[in-house]
């Protein structure tokens, strides 16, 4: 937690927080309700399973979306590249 609460980037690689790992998503939801007007500047993305289903409408992703900039990556080689 308190690596969320004091990284101004947050990097998830190859794991995309699906809705069911109810843990994983309440520490992410607890880590926002703490910085509250602080927000991650970026939070990125790196997992191929991400755009095979656009999970990034389904979870959590979504939702960090609308209030910082969050990108999402199939492979390393396409976040080098960025």
């Amino acid at each position: 937690l308190d690596l969320l609460l004091n990284a101004d980037r947050w990097i998830f690689w190859g794991y995309s927080l699906p809705p069911a790992d109810f843990h994983a998503v309440w520490l992410v939801q607890l880590a926002l309700s703490f910085r509250k007007n602080n927000l991650p500047s970026e939070v990125i993305v790196i997992d191929p399973k991400m755009k095979e289903a656009d999970a990034s409408k389904t979870n959590l992703w979504h939702l960090l979306n609308r209030f910082t900039n969050v990108r999402t990556y199939c492979n390393m080689e396409e976040f080098l590249k960025s």
